[in-house]
Parts: structure tokens; C-alpha cells; sequence
């Protein structure tokens, strides 16, 4: 065989690679669109579901983390030899995968800064290709849409969202409502349903005792009616994925990996 058969041959050795790499990467998110009553969608069929209780109530940052990358590693996307993913997350207990989470991201006993919960997103220096995105609230509207948007590209997140206290009173004729935060918690992004064409809802991975969720994401209107006042923590982008009485869960950001 000559030389220019022999490159020939590489070539086309290396492209059946790249795209075997890419049906893998794509692989990983599941679609069906049946119409039945909650409706098709899209999800990380291969997702492990983790119990952060298994190692402590404040271990959700890095559950929700290793939920998130298993979804990845287990989708037989690729991962470099000399990482984090391949040391202390593939072929690890899920035990051993939250705790090894809990020590990238800082974890101490009062659970997860935001800084630490956003370091998920690093796992993409991990991946060949792969890059890292956080979205903040003050600067996105993060609602089932949102969700989905990032779900269809490849981007497995974690979602972080905090308990907030609503407290409305009123001045005079006017009210007032105004929202403090009292910790949070961390999520896995799974995937999402739709319910009609141009609506839907999401598909949680929540680490506390291992459930999976089928969440409705709402928008907070302002129930301020006093001059310009607006309390909600993200003015008009604030949504939240669920609430019960004057106790809402409102979403702070999310931060993922994008293996597409």
C-alpha cells in the first residue's frame, strides 16, 4: 500500500471515530414523543439516581454533581486519563463518587457554596470537546423552556435553587412583599415532558432520599403594588420550581457540562 492509500485509510478511520464519538455523546439523551397524559420528551436515560443521605443532609451539591456526570460517563462519553472523572468518579461507589464530589467542590458541614456548586461546570476541562455553562437567574429566565433548551444541546446540569420566606404587608392601601432567603438546596437536571406543543415541564433528579420529580416551573409575579417597588429576588426573571404557602423555592441557577 502506498503512502497516499495509507493516508487515505487514516482518514477515514478517523472520521468513522468522530462520528461514532458523536452518536455515543448523543446517545445519551432519550427522546420519545408520545402524547399521552403527562406527555413525550427528552431524558438522560442512562442518569444514575443518588441518595445524598447516604452520606449526609448536606451533601446535595455533590449528589446532585455525580447524578449529573453519570449521565455522562455512563452515556460512554470519553473522558481524559489523567482527571477527576477517570480518578475518582468512574468505577467508584456512589458513595465514594459524592464524597470525591464533595471534596472538589468544598463541601464542608454547612453543605456547598454557590462557588462550589458552579465548580461542576470545571468537569468539562475532564472531557474532550466539552465546555462548561452557568446560567445565573439575575440574567436569564429559568423556566421549563430554559431547561429544556439546555437539555436538548447535550448539557447535563445541576440546579440550585433557595428556600425563600415571602412576606407580604401592607402601607396603607398599598402592599408590600418582600422574599428572605434561608439556605437551598441542589438538583440534577434529568430531562423535560411536553405537554403540548409549545409547553413544558421538567424532570428532576433530587438527591434527597433519591427521588425523581416531575416539576411544573413557575413564574413569581411582583405582588408589590407600592410606587416601583420590586422585592423578588430577580425582578421579573424570578421563577420557582415549586411553593406552599409562603414557602418558595426559588431557582438561583444552574450550571452544567455540554458534551455536544
Amino acid at each position: 500500500m502506498n503512502s497516499k492509500l495509507r493516508k487515505l485509510g487514516l482518514l477515514k478511520l478517523l472520521f468513522l471515530l468522530m462520528m461514532s464519538n458523536q452518536a455515543l455523546a448523543k446517545s445519551r439523551l432519550y427522546c420519545s414523543y408520545k402524547t399521552k397524559a403527562v406527555g413525550g420528551g427528552c431524558f438522560f436515560k442512562d442518569m444514575q439516581l443518588y441518595d445524598q443521605l447516604k452520606v449526609s443532609n448536606v451533601h446535595c451539591a455533590p449528589a446532585s454533581a455525580a447524578m449529573a456526570l453519570s449521565a455522562i460517563t455512563f452515556g460512554g462519553v470519553s473522558y481524559y486519563t489523567n482527571s477527576f472523572v477517570n480518578k475518582k468518579f468512574v468505577y467508584k461507589s456512589e458513595v465514594d463518587r459524592i464524597k470525591n464530589f464533595a471534596t472538589y467542590m468544598g463541601t464542608g458541614s454547612g453543605g456547598s457554596s454557590w462557588s462550589g456548586v458552579k465548580k461542576y461546570g470545571n468537569i468539562s476541562n475532564d472531557i474532550p470537546k466539552a465546555t462548561k455553562n452557568v446560567d445565573i437567574s439575575s440574567s436569564n429566565t429559568i423556566n421549563d423552556s430554559h431547561l429544556r433548551s439546555l437539555v436538548r444541546r447535550g448539557e447535563t446540569n445541576v440546579l440550585d435553587y433557595g428556600h425563600y420566606t415571602e412576606t407580604c404587608s401592607s402601607l396603607g392601601e398599598a402592599q408590600i412583599c418582600s422574599y428572605s432567603r434561608s439556605g437551598g438546596h441542589v438538583v440534577a437536571v434529568n430531562g423535560y415532558f411536553y405537554t403540548t406543543k409549545s409547553s413544558y415541564t421538567s424532570n428532576i433528579f433530587n438527591p434527597w432520599n433519591g427521588k425523581e420529580e416531575h416539576r411544573d416551573i413557575s413564574y413569581l409575579p411582583n405582588k408589590t403594588d407600592f410606587l416601583w417597588f420590586d422585592l423578588r429576588p430577580y425582578n421579573n426573571r424570578t421563577h420557582y420550581l415549586r411553593k406552599s404557602g409562603s414557602a418558595i423555592k426559588i431557582i438561583d441557577f444552574v450550571a452544567g457540562v455540554n458534551t455536544n
